[in-house]
């Protein structure tokens, strides 16, 4: 169901969907707003055709047969060719627990059935308007006035040097790498134990509000998402370059 042809000037979506009905709605839709569709119905040959095609977006239902999108959204996640493809889960299940395992999975935006086709349009383009915006290299990210040198494990807003801990500067790594990303308190946990940092998920919190406030007014760009954790936000007066 795939082809090796790559539209250069064309973003491509790749829809990973099992009901007919709605993967003729979303294949219409979308293709009527000049994207280029691929689709597969299960997991297994999604995995098979994703690192093939290497797609600018996933569509991905979580009800799926044999292998759930969780799976699915896990194994992306786990391959380095495919890892940072953004990611957006349709689900009939709308309890925060089953959002938030979505999200710890590695999963960049969720919508709960029955969707507005308009706001999933809308959301894609952010997604990808997001990708689009971040020029971030290995080693230094820069949002607004924010600029974090990791060559250095340095912080600075405008031209003056913010002095942080080093889970505080990692924190802020995470957070200012995906701009828009929405991280669970376990998934920064999880994240600063990959390098054997010393913290405990209270203290997260902790850690969050004295960035904020070191940052100053720049610390707005950290934006609580209730019930769930922490993001990033870029708006207008917030360009990443």
């Amino acid at each position: 169901m795939w082809s090796e042809e790559r539209l250069v000037s064309v973003k491509s979506i790749f829809i990973v969907e099992d009901d007919p009905d709605i993967l003729e709605l979303l294949m219409h839709n979308f293709s009527a707003h000049k994207y280029k569709v691929v689709i597969e119905k299960n997991g297994e040959d999604a995995l098979k055709t994703i690192p093939k095609i290497l797609p600018d977006i996933i569509i991905l239902d979580l009800m799926l047969p044999n292998m759930d999108g969780y799976e699915v959204c896990k194994k992306i996640r786990s391959n380095e060719k495919t890892s940072k493809i953004p990611i957006i889960m349709l689900t009939a299940k709308s309890q925060e627990t089953d959002i938030i395992i979505g999200l710890e999975l590695g999963c960049d935006d969720y919508m709960t059935k029955p969707f507005s086709v308009r706001e999933l349009l809308a959301r894609v383009k952010a997604l990808l308007r997001r990708n689009n915006l971040a020029e971030t290299t290995q080693n230094f990210t820069k949002i607004g006035e924010i600029n974090i040198d990791r060559d250095n494990y340095e912080v600075s807003v405008g031209e003056k040097v913010i002095s942080m801990t080093l889970s505080e500067f990692k924190i802020l790594s995470i957070l200012l790498d995906y701009p828009g990303k929405v991280y669970t308190r376990e998934d920064l946990l999880n994240r600063l134990n990959e390098n054997k940092t010393n913290i405990i998920d209270r203290n997260i919190d902790v850690h969050i509000r004295s960035l904020r406030k070191k940052l100053g007014p720049d610390g707005q760009v950290i934006q609580t998402v209730r019930g769930i954790g922490y993001k990033c936000k870029v708006n207008r007066n917030y360009q990443m370059y």
